[in-house]
């Protein structure tokens, strides 16, 4: 697959072939020649919506860069593709349950048509769909508020990229919620020492006065047994009384 430059030069230049003879050998047994195909299709943009089906089809590819271009060829279609996106959420693949909310999160797509689609994906078996759920879930912003009591299950998700992507979509839906401030100052008492650093270094993010009710718990933390978590919960007390003292 092509790479830096070579993949500006690519994305520049013109496909080779119409999209009903790249369709066609999407399938082909070649690396090559399919994400060839592939690029070719995501350079068309809109133009290649005759191919939404073979490039959802794609996103089962053994190889992770064919995905990746799959997943953005699909993005470049955009809106027309959306339909089909949805009903991919429920696709047995997990590659393909997480190229669909990917490509749905970088389009842009109404909550409201979403959500409850998105729910079951917060306890999906593969760990990438959980983390592109959190993503999509956080550019949602205030209109996933509805998602908060199960979102916030993933702050002490096993998988250290999960949980990341979970407290960052927190502060971005409803950093003031009562809900998000709660389970945060519960996971600077979590056993793993990585989802107390977590939650301390959330706190600090979202300061306010929701987050000043959590300095009595980051005082504690800064005597936590694991420097990161003390660290991390010195860095949010510096912010949090930080922007008390300049209001």
């Amino acid at each position: 697959m092509p790479r830096g430059s070579e993949y500006v030069c690519w994305v520049r230049r013109k496909p080779r072939a119409p999209v009903s003879e790249l369709q066609k050998v999407l399938g082909d047994q070649d690396f090559s020649v399919r994400v060839h195909a592939a690029l070719d299709l995501m350079v068309m943009g809109p133009e290649a919506q005759p191919a939404i089906r073979e490039l959802l089809q794609l996103l089962e590819d053994e190889d992770e860069a064919i995905r990746n271009v799959a997943t953005e060829a699909l993005e470049r279609i955009g809106k027309p593709a959306i339909p089909e996106l949805i009903a991919a959420l429920n696709h047995e693949a997990g590659t393909v349950r997480r190229g669909a909310v990917w490509a749905l999160g970088k389009i842009g797509v109404e909550a409201e048509r979403v959500l409850r689609k998105l729910m079951p994906l917060l306890h999906d078996p593969n760990d990438r769909v959980r983390e592109a759920t959190a993503w999509i879930l956080g550019r949602m912003g205030a209109e996933a508020e509805s998602t908060l009591p199960e979102l916030v299950k993933l702050l002490t998700d096993d998988i250290a990229y999960v949980r990341n992507h979970t407290a960052h979509a927190l502060t971005r839906i409803a950093p003031q919620s009562e809900v998000v401030i709660t389970a945060l100052l519960d996971g600077l008492n979590n056993d793993n020492p990585d989802v107390r650093a977590v939650a301390a270094e959330t706190l600090g993010e979202i300061g306010g006065a929701a987050a000043k009710a959590s300095v009595p718990a980051l005082k504690r933390a800064v005597e936590d047994k694991d420097k990161k978590v003390r660290r991390q919960a010195s860095f949010a007390l510096q912010k949090i009384l930080g922007r008390e003292a300049d209001q």
